[in-house]
C-alpha cells in the first residue's frame, strides 16, 4: 500500500479536492465541484494538444480535459461530460479550466447558514433549495 502524503502542492494518484466558484450576478450560479488537478506531465500534454488548434477544436480538447478531471459537480440533472463542458457560461467555463489546470483555487465558500439566522426573520421559504437542504441535514 501506497503511504499517505498530505500536502496540498503534491498530486497523489486518485487525488481529488473540492473547489467553489462564487456566483456571479446575472452570469452564472454558484458551483461546487470536486476534481482531480492537473500533474505538470498533463498539463503540458494538454499544452502540446491544443497547441496551434483552430479555436473550435482547443474547446473541444478543453472541455474533454475539465470532463476527465471534475469528478462531480452541483449542477443537479447534468452528467459532467465534455458536451455539458461547452454548454458552460464562458466565464465559469474558463474558471473552471484554471482551477483544474491549478492556476486558480477557487472562491472561499461561504458559511451557510446558521440556526440564529432562522430567529433572525429567515425562514425556510428564503432559502435556496439547496442550502434549506444542508440546513435541514445539518444535525446527520
Amino acid at each position: 500500500m501506497a503511504p499517505s502524503i498530505n500536502f496540498t502542492g503534491f498530486i497523489n494518484d486518485g487525488y481529488t479536492r473540492p473547489a467553489f466558484v462564487a456566483k456571479v450576478d446575472g452570469i452564472f450560479d454558484e458551483l461546487k465541484i470536486t476534481y482531480r488537478p492537473c500533474t505538470t506531465e498533463e498539463r503540458a500534454a494538454h499544452g502540446d494538444d491544443i497547441a496551434n488548434q483552430p479555436l473550435t477544436a482547443a474547446n473541444k480538447r478543453a472541455s474533454a480535459l475539465l470532463a476527465k478531471h471534475i469528478k462531480s459537480w452541483s449542477i443537479h440533472g447534468v452528467k459532467a461530460d465534455a458536451a455539458a463542458m461547452l454548454k458552460l457560461n464562458l466565464n465559469l467555463f474558463n474558471r473552471l479550466y484554471q482551477i483544474v489546470l491549478g492556476n486558480d483555487a477557487g472562491d472561499e465558500e461561504p458559511d451557510p447558514i446558521d440556526k440564529s439566522d432562522e430567529d433572525n426573520g429567515a425562514s425556510q421559504a428564503d432559502l435556496t433549495p439547496a442550502v434549506a437542504k444542508e440546513g435541514a441535514n445539518a444535525g446527520n
